[in-house]
């Protein structure tokens, strides 16, 4: 067991016996990603806090009960999904439509991306502001299974096993779905001019 899982299992016990130091330090380390992926699936920044915060609120209430069988990171990542699909069923009860065009909705802004330092991220460093918002644009235009498996994959940095038990699907349907996300995401990029 690497010392990096042996320091989050610490983590998580101390978490599980009321240390709210070691839950500071988990809420630190897993607020981001959780907030990128909820953001992907609700596409407004104002919702995607407020979820994320009411991730990390039942988190520390259920916590106690986490037990080990699952990554922490891919009991969360579930944890947050269900969270946002209770956004998006509640956003529709009350008629209210998600716009998938961020120049269309205030509270919207591109997904953040991870630190963009380019001396942080060399490979960050050449992207420019269009081509993050024809990214963005591209990425919110698929169907939700495969942005939620894109996201997963890529944002969440989960391998196949993680992304079947978050979505409840089995690895197959994870890997068609990826396949099939990457290419339309290549078609609507390259019809954008993305590439040059």
């Amino acid at each position: 067991m690497s010392e990096d899982v042996l320091e989050l299992q610490m983590l998580i016990r101390a978490a599980q016996r009321g240390d709210e130091s070691a839950f500071e330090t988990l809420l630190s380390r897993f607020e981001t990603p959780i907030y990128r992926y909820v953001y992907s699936i609700l596409g407004n920044r104002t919702d995607a806090e407020y979820v994320t915060q009411e991730v990390f609120i039942k988190l520390w209430r259920t916590l106690p009960r986490y037990s080990f069988d699952a990554s922490f990171y891919t009991y969360l990542t579930k944890m947050a999904r269900n969270a946002a699909h209770d956004c998006l069923r509640s956003r529709a009860k009350h008629a209210r439509v998600l716009s998938l065009d961020s120049a269309d909705d205030p509270d919207s802004d591109p997904l953040p991306m991870p630190d963009t330092d380019p001396q942080n991220h060399p490979a960050q460093a050449y992207l420019d502001a269009e081509k993050s918002e024809m990214l963005q644009k591209a990425l919110l235009s698929l169907p939700e299974d495969m942005r939620e498996i894109v996201t997963l994959r890529a944002i969440g940095g989960h391998d196949y096993t993680e992304i079947a038990a978050i979505l409840s699907i089995p690895q197959g349907t994870v890997k068609s779905r990826l396949h099939r996300a990457r290419n339309f995401l290549i078609k609507i990029l390259e019809s954008g001019n993305f590439f040059e």
